[in-house]
């Protein structure tokens, strides 16, 4: 029997690429079977295109643009892949940002074994890196307008500039940091969340709405936040949280 694949739909290609092959090589297993894609446009073209149609199936619209990796793409059946996960920029800054879009969307994507499973970074991609010693990230902000600005701030602000030599270590302290934020936004709590409070309470719907009230409709900011390390949890489970609590 062939072993199915599990499809990464990312925004970009380049930052996006890079982020993955960090969380790739510290916590996947080389035995798995992943198809990565650079969709090459903001998740509100994704959902304008699939919404044209009554909800076209992801893998169909990625068949019809021109990827990098076509040929690859081209001859899959939804039946070919297990899990479908998306990882979206917010991007509130553009033309096309809608919230009320976006809210739609992570309603609809909410299922990795079904229609797929989207991740948003606040307020982009680079969030994931937003790290400093000096400034404490829980408390982290980005003025939404100044969009076009955000990977220059990251550049100048950042401990972790160059992603390809993050180490493990490192790589779980952002992963735990992200987790820590997540539950102070959404429930105002800055401890490390439990498992149980990240499948059941930190939503990615749960954290929309929660940067929705706070932050974005309160201050035209969002709390930044990256998309990765909270699907680095919640697809290894428990165990991975744990490891991370006690610094293994």
């Amino acid at each position: 029997m062939v072993a199915k694949s599990v499809l990464f739909v990312y925004e970009g290609e380049k930052t996006e690429t890079q982020v993955h092959e960090v969380f790739e090589r510290h916590y996947f297993s080389s035995k798995q079977t992943s198809i990565k894609v650079a969709f090459g446009a903001e998740i509100y073209q994704l959902w304008k295109r699939m919404a044209s149609e009554e909800y076209l199936d992801v893998l169909e619209v990625l068949k019809e643009r021109a990827l990098i990796n076509h040929d690859e793409i081209a001859p899959l059946k939804r039946g070919d892949v297990s899990e479908i996960y998306l990882f979206f920029d917010y991007d509130g800054h553009t033309s096309l940002s809608c919230d009320e879009d976006l809210g739609s969307m992570l309603d609809y994507f909410n299922e990795e074994t079904g229609p797929g499973k989207l991740y948003i970074s606040y307020p982009m991609v680079e969030a994931v890196k937003h790290i400093n010693a000096v400034n404490d990230f829980l408390d982290t902000v980005f003025n939404i307008p100044d969009g076009k600005s955000y990977k220059k701030l990251v550049n100048d602000e950042t401990d972790y500039m160059h992603l390809s030599k993050i180490k493990k270590s490192e790589l779980d302290y952002v992963v735990l940091q992200n987790c820590k934020k997540a539950n102070y936004l959404v429930q105002g709590d800055r401890a490390p969340p439990e498992y149980q409070t990240v499948i059941s309470r930190l939503s990615q719907g749960q954290i929309f709405r929660a940067q929705l009230e706070k932050h974005i409709l309160r201050s035209n900011q969002v709390s930044v936040l990256s998309g990765f390390p909270l699907f680095t949890v919640e697809y290894f489970g428990q165990d991975a949280l744990t490891a991370l609590y006690h610094g293994r």
